[in-house]
């Protein structure tokens, strides 16, 4: 009897981890980005697409890409075994087209084959992080007008409060690092904290995700205050006095010349370290949450009272999950005022030719 080859699983992932009852192999899958709704190939709007399968499709396709790899690499008398991973990549190919066919896998639309017509959780966190930043900013200016048409001081918690922040900002941060030239942005590193703040915050709603651990989300922080950093040191020194006092005066030509790059690589530093910081703590936090919480999981695997293990690792997982969780809320307050501390450090040194 000839002996029957065992087909490859169709829920087995790239790396060989079987994802068993549709779970997930990858310790990164409940922090990632979901889709909320998206434009498929044809231009119909799917909502939920991550219920779709193409993570499965996704897998397979790397297995065939493996299998066409070791195909590759065969000798010409090596048919047998050519024709073994043919056979294994035309079972791979049918279960994939099973799977578009029966359970309407979904495929992005994209504009020109690199972004993709979606809308994210991360994309819902930062929009209602900046909705509820831009009313509260409405809110309070619109108050304090009013007040000021009459004559009469503000008054209100919020408004008491934003203008105690404020004072705080402009008086103990800039006037101080970047002195009285940049005062006129206190309201604008007051913006980046609050957005900050707020996309931390709803992070910690389990629906919202956290726009903050998206590096993409928190690159763009950092290269708004490079060009901010750039940008107002050229208009107060001088599109060329800027880019000239990098290099400190009085040294040789030739050291210069070798210092410009370095000095140049190290203000494009300053705003990665920004980028990176924020997007490796907000995300850290998840991580040991998730992991903790994983610790009931485990008991599945152990051959002993399977049950009273998982109850038990759940019951040191839990609390230490809570704590953690409180914890997040001083780490959110934290890590926006850090961004911003470090954000007037950097814009208040370019702005004056001795930093």
């Amino acid at each position: 009897m000839a002996e029957e080859k065992e087909t490859p699983k169709a829920h087995e992932g790239a790396d060989g981890a079987a994802h068993e009852g549709g779970g997930h192999s990858d310790p990164m899958h409940h922090i990632k980005d979901r889709v909320i709704v998206g434009l498929n190939q044809d231009g119909v709007a799917v909502w939920n697409p991550d219920t779709h399968p193409y993570h499965e499709v996704h897998d397979l396709e790397g297995e065939i890409a493996k299998l066409k790899a070791k195909a590759e690499k065969l000798g010409k008398d090596e048919v047998v075994e050519k024709q073994g991973i043919e056979a294994e990549i035309k079972v791979l190919e049918g279960q994939i087209a099973t799977i578009k066919h029966e359970h309407g896998y979904y495929e992005a639309k994209t504009v020109g084959g690199i972004l993709k017509i979606e809308f994210t959780q991360h994309m819902l966190n930062v929009t209602v992080a900046a909705l509820l930043v831009g009313v509260m900013v409405m809110a309070v200016a619109r108050h304090v007008l009013a007040r000021i048409k009459t004559d009469q001081a503000p008054k209100g918690p919020l408004a008491n409060a934003i203008e105690g922040l404020l004072q705080y900002v402009r008086d103990d941060l800039i006037i101080p690092i970047g002195g009285h030239h940049l005062i006129p942005y206190t309201p604008l590193f007051m913006t980046y904290f609050f957005f900050i703040f707020t996309c931390n915050m709803l992070g910690l709603i389990p629906f919202f995700g956290t726009g903050t651990g998206n590096i993409g989300v928190t690159a763009a922080l950092g290269g708004s205050i490079f060009v901010l950093m750039t940008g107002l040191g050229m208009i107060y020194q001088g599109p060329i006095s800027y880019w000239l006092h990098l290099v400190p005066s009085g040294i040789p030509f030739l050291i210069q010349i070798l210092l410009f790059p370095i000095e140049l690589l190290g203000s494009v530093i300053k705003c990665g370290v920004l980028c990176m910081r924020l997007f490796s703590n907000m995300i850290g936090g998840h991580l040991v949450i998730s992991n903790l919480l994983s610790l009931g999981v485990l008991g599945k695997f152990a051959t002993l009272t399977p049950p009273v293990l998982a109850a038990g690792m759940l019951a040191i997982g839990l609390p230490l999950a809570l704590g953690i969780s409180l914890l997040e809320v001083l780490v959110c307050f934290v890590q926006a005022y850090v961004f911003m501390l470090l954000s007037i450090i950097f814009v208040g040194g370019a702005l004056h030719a001795d930093h």
